[in-house]
């Protein structure tokens, strides 16, 4: 499971569409028609001008439209908020007038000063999708808690989604904990659900699974069908007051989607990218419900969508239906969306102007939200004065602000290899082996990788087979598969250390069944010829049908003629262990 992850002076007259219309019909028809006894002196109040124009929304006939228009304007400009309100929701929504976000912000500004807690509601909205105002968290949260203050069940849910948005701590997600649980406490089982999935996942450190198993059973129970999928996943292992139940947890998953769950979608999609669950990695699968669980309306399915179209994983590659799908996530405030969002937009060959103003949009974004990378990457463009005004300062600012976070070095990596290749940017070798640099000194795997090759190859830097050595062992102690590989690779061709096949199977082997194709169809042609381990056909067999199995080009090898030469049982032996090995070893292993 991986996961968790919000949405809007009298006078503006300018901005406030003054419409013309229709006389009132004759009051005795209007009367039939909705009820009411004194048409003439409904209108001589801001109060009975904003009923009279929601009764001609609700009754929807020819003119109606135009008169509750100009009903509800009037009473608003007399300073009632609840027709402020209204007319600010309509403006901003574009019905039956046309959409102007800027000046319906303002009127739900003017309804949500008076207090009216739907506007608060509908104007933090604004603030937390930057539509009609600038994106602003500090804003949204600020309307959505006056709103929550009044008990206001979705105001307390959006709020703790508004902190789980702009999360910078723990903190900010026991905040948010907090106003999930008085939201359930209201009766939205929406609220129990959220509350759940932070005792599940034990962010901001109250960690419960039986706590997240009651309250996602309370909201299942109240006809969230989200959390029937939670249930079935907390019961597949179960907790301390719950058994395991495998089976159980099958139907619950199954049950969860037959009611439209895109949670449910979603997990059954992510069983199948990352082979879990004894479901064989299947990403044609995976995409097939990542898109059901994107069409239900779970945000960050669009987002895995979009990472397989990206790398043409399960689907034909397309980088703009990625896009289309980074940003159906990002909208909905799902962080690795926006960096993704910015990434392909930045790193397109045919960038222009307009589209690296976009793509630093999205990257001021993300590091508003706390993104290291994003926050490096307007680092460099502020040192470099790269679509925005040069500005050390800031760039400094950016830098320090993404120190900070602990967790930075995967950000310091990106920025290096964009620095490297030009990505964006235009080559720069020692900036980029600054920050590879930077990244390698916290043991990032993929730096510490990355600096093996660049010395094994020469490249940036001279080449020297005993520093590759060196880095890419201190990759290996941090479990990287690729430099298990590389270390085997020097070791058996002797380059800068001592020719040793015996250690370089050990390192072909681990990083084989790690899921490396190459070092699985290397340790099979060792197993074969009796090179650094003794010879052994069923072996050889078995780890060169996965290495094919995985698209290794196989022309030549000798797969048949081991069979034939096989023994029966041997046969039967290597059959078995090539199936075996497809089960273990055979996933293949996604680039970050």
């Amino acid at each position: 499971m991986r996961i968790l992850i919000a949405l809007l002076a009298i006078t503006l007259v300018s901005g406030c569409h003054l419409l013309k219309t229709k006389p009132l019909p004759e009051e005795t028809a209007f009367e039939q028609t909705l009820g009411i006894e004194k048409i003439s002196e409904k209108l001589q109040t801001p109060a009975g001008q904003y009923e009279l124009g929601e009764l001609y929304l609700q009754r929807q006939q020819a003119g109606d439209m135009e008169n509750a228009l100009t009903l509800l304007e009037k009473s608003a400009n007399s300073g009632y908020a609840p027709a402020q309100f209204r007319y600010g929701q309509l403006l901003v929504q574009g019905y039956g007038v046309e959409k102007d976000l800027k000046a319906g912000a303002a009127w739900l500004r003017m309804a949500a000063a008076s207090g009216v807690d739907e506007a608060q509601i509908a104007l933090a909205d604004l603030y937390a999708q930057g539509n009609g105002v600038e994106q602003n968290w500090f804003k949204a949260k600020r309307w959505y808690d006056l709103a929550a203050k009044q008990e206001n069940p979705q105001a307390m849910l959006k709020l703790g989604k508004a902190y789980i948005a702009s999360a910078r701590n723990e903190e900010d997600y026991q905040w948010a904990l907090h106003w999930f649980e008085l939201a359930g406490n209201l009766g939205l089982a929406e609220g129990k659900y959220f509350a759940a999935k932070l005792y599940a996942s034990g962010v901001g450190g109250g960690k419960d699974l039986n706590k997240a198993l009651t309250l996602f059973q309370q909201a299942a129970k109240a006809g969230y069908v989200d959390a029937i999928a939670e249930v079935g996943q907390l019961l597949r292992y179960g907790t301390s007051n719950a058994s395991s139940d495998p089976l159980l947890a099958e139907e619950l998953l199954q049950e969860a989607i037959s009611k439209g769950s895109g949670q449910a979608a979603f997990e059954m999609g992510s069983q199948y990218e990352f082979g879990e669950e004894n479901k064989p990695q299947d990403f044609a699968k995976a995409a097939e419900w990542y898109q059901k669980a994107t069409d239900a309306g779970y945000p960050y399915a669009a987002y895995r969508l979009g990472e397989l179209y990206r790398l043409g994983f399960g689907v034909e590659k397309s980088i703009a239906k990625a896009n289309v799908l980074y940003e159906t996530a990002a909208t909905n405030n799902i962080l690795p969306a926006i960096v993704s969002l910015a990434d392909t937009i930045f790193q397109d060959p045919t960038l222009t102007k307009e589209g690296l103003v976009r793509a630093i949009q999205f990257y001021q974004r993300a590091a508003d939200l706390g993104d290291p990378y994003s926050q490096y990457m307007l680092s460099e463009f502020y040192r470099l004065g790269l679509g925005v005004d040069q500005n050390l300062q800031t760039s400094v600012d950016w830098f320090y602000r993404a120190d900070n976070i602990s967790d930075n070095a995967r950000a310091k990596y990106q920025v290096a290899m964009h620095l490297a290749k030009g990505v964006g940017f235009a080559v720069d070798e020692p900036r980029a082996f600054e920050w590879l640099m930077a990244a390698a000194n916290q043991k990032y795997p993929k730096a510490l990788v990355t600096l093996g090759d660049w010395y094994s190859l020469g490249v940036y830097v001279p080449r020297d087979y005993r520093q590759a050595h060196d880095w890419y062992q201190k990759a290996a102690l941090q479990g990287s598969p690729e430099a298990e590989y590389n270390l085997g690779l020097l070791y058996y061709n002797g380059q800068g250390v001592e020719h040793d096949m015996q250690t370089a199977f050990t390192w072909f082997e681990k990083a084989a069944k790690s899921g490396v194709t190459p070092a699985q169809y290397q340790i099979a042609e060792m197993y074969y010829q009796g090179v650094g381990v003794s010879q052994n056909d069923v072996n050889a067999y078995a780890w060169w049908s996965l290495s094919t199995a995985q698209h290794i080009n196989s022309t030549g090898h000798p797969l048949q003629k081991i069979i034939a030469r096989m023994p029966a049982y041997e046969q039967e032996k290597a059959l078995v262990l090539a199936q075996n090995y497809q089960e273990k070893y055979g996933k293949k292993l996604l680039v970050e």
